[in-house]
């Protein structure tokens, strides 16, 4: 599996191994030697419109219609806040066939601690309302959660409320410092192994019973 990952998509040339991708001219090469190969491409962005739906329709549709063969299959993958994916957004996404990391950090109060707009308002509702959209055109979504000094102290609460949004699968990131220093909200290896061990407990109950988390 090779992952292309984009952080800016203008002027930036990607080159890995034998693939060479270039997006300042708008075109998309990309050599492969060995058969029978899954590609996969995850398109990283602060906001969705980092990542235009022009410049996307670029590499995704000369991909499908030029290079694919029956022995390679291409996956395209985007992590968002979703705060401006709109009806037009999500028909793109199912089109294409990718999957949408969505960030959500569990309960309002935890995930509206962090993830405010320019002008500190909350942003819970708007990214639930963003993967009730995503869920009505059939887009695969991952929920993506940091885990922060506050919601670490809350599995049961955590699990819970991520369980209630869908049958979608979960990921779990542990809040870690930063590469300038400690934040107060890193956590210890203790506090997420407690935290993990506390949800395993959650999974297993539900998996017992014939519920299955992802």
């Amino acid at each position: 599996i090779i992952d292309i990952e984009i952080s800016n998509i203008e002027n930036e040339n990607l080159i890995n191994s034998d693939i060479s991708l270039k997006t300042n001219g708008n075109n998309v090469e990309i050599n492969l030697d060995d058969a029978w190969l899954d590609v996969g491409e995850t398109f990283k962005t602060l906001t969705p419109e980092e990542l235009q739906e022009e410049v996307a329709q670029q590499i995704a549709e000369p991909e499908e219609q030029e290079i694919c063969t029956d022995s390679i299959q291409i996956y395209h993958s985007i992590q968002t806040n979703g705060l401006i994916i709109d009806k037009k957004w999500a028909e793109f996404l199912k089109k294409h066939q990718f999957l949408v990391g969505l960030s959500l950090d569990g309960p309002a109060e935890f995930h509206d601690a962090y993830r405010i707009t320019a002008q500190n308002q909350p942003t819970f509702a708007r990214v639930l309302d963003t993967l009730i959209l995503l869920d009505q055109h059939q887009v695969d979504v991952n929920l993506v959660s940091v885990i922060t000094k506050t919601s670490v102290q809350h599995p049961v609460q955590m699990y819970q409320t991520l369980k209630k949004l869908g049958n979608h699968p979960l990921q779990l990131i542990a809040c870690l410092d930063s590469l300038d220093g400690q934040s107060e909200n890193s956590l210890s290896a203790d506090e997420y192994g407690y935290f993990l061990c506390q949800l395993y407990d959650c999974w297993l109950d539900d998996f017992r019973k014939g519920i299955y988390v992802s």
